[in-house]
């Protein structure tokens, strides 16, 4: 009587562990030849403006009065009565020249009975005529100079851009005619009272004008060169900066200096000419990111 085969148990084990491994390896291959998932990248559209070099002038405006630049007053040296009057209310006058003698009991007192000019001007006023009783304490008459000028007050914080952008260009506009004129003197003590700081400007020759003539005065400062950018388009985490799209259309960030402010505009030192800054969705974007950019008239 023939044995019957008898089956090892390890044989079944082995064939289980042959089958689970050839499972595997199926899997892993499979997951091998995959092309692995890649991240799209969310591109996001901008408006930007290219930054240029410009130059702006800024123009203060004030309103002011016409006066001479120097005003004398003119006295007898000794009371007594007016006896003669010998010029007339806005002529010309030179050092020397009698004004108005002097009459005093009756005589006429020569020399100290003239009242001479004591500078070449025009008689700007005729205090008094023929019979009235002067004192040599009171002036008879007022001499200005030919030279007119017009006087105004400024704000502290226009003084200082007069005194950092130079002599402004000047021009002043009275009854309606424009006249030439140039700065002379800036005070540099604030009036008492209003607290503004003198400034004279001189008329250049022309037709005389009535002192006490209000006008317009205009002061066009010198051109600043430079990059301008509104104010609103700077952003600030503790260093002004703005984001630009660079050639690659991909987002830099650039730290700015702040220079001067011209309405709503400031000079920013940072940018170089053709850079495109970004004016509309700066907020969401990120250095690095890719873009599309629309350009923008930047006025």
């Amino acid at each position: 009587m023939k044995n019957k085969a008898q089956h090892n148990p390890f044989d079944y084990r082995r064939i289980k562990v042959m089958i689970v491994l050839l499972a595997l390896s199926l899997i892993m291959t499979s997951c091998a030849q995959e092309e692995p998932a890649k991240a799209v990248e969310k591109i996001r559209q901008v408006s930007v403006v290219t930054a240029n070099e410009e130059s702006y002038r800024e123009t203060l405006k004030y309103t002011g009065y016409v006066t001479a630049s120097q005003i004398i007053p003119i006295h007898f040296s000794i009371d007594g009565k007016v006896d003669e009057v010998k010029v007339k209310q806005g002529q010309k006058v030179k050092t020397g020249d009698i004004l108005m003698t002097l009459e005093q009991m009756g005589t006429k007192v020569n020399p100290a009975g003239f009242a001479v000019v004591v500078m070449d001007g025009v008689v700007t006023q005729l205090i008094n005529k023929p019979g009235d009783l002067v004192s040599k304490d009171y002036p008879v008459a007022i001499i200005s100079t030919e030279k007119q000028v017009v006087k105004f007050g400024v704000t502290d914080t226009d003084l200082e851009k007069i005194e950092k952008f130079g002599n402004p260009v000047v021009s002043v506009e009275l009854n309606g005619l424009k006249v030439d004129a140039v700065l002379e003197d800036v005070s540099k003590i604030p009036d008492q009272d209003s607290r503004l700081y003198n400034v004279t400007v001189a008329l250049k020759e022309g037709k005389s004008q009535l002192i006490g003539t209000i006008g317009t005065i205009s002061l066009e400062l010198s051109r600043i060169y430079g990059i301008w950018l509104p104010i609103a388009q700077v952003q600030n985490d503790g260093e002004d900066y703005v984001y630009i799209v660079n050639a690659d259309n991909r987002v830099e960030r650039r730290n700015l200096r702040l220079k001067e402010l011209y309405n709503d505009l400031v000079r920013v030192e940072g940018l170089n000419e053709g850079d495109r800054v970004i004016t509309v969705g700066n907020a969401f974007v990120k250095e690095g990111q890719q873009v599309t950019a629309r350009e923008e008239d930047h006025e």
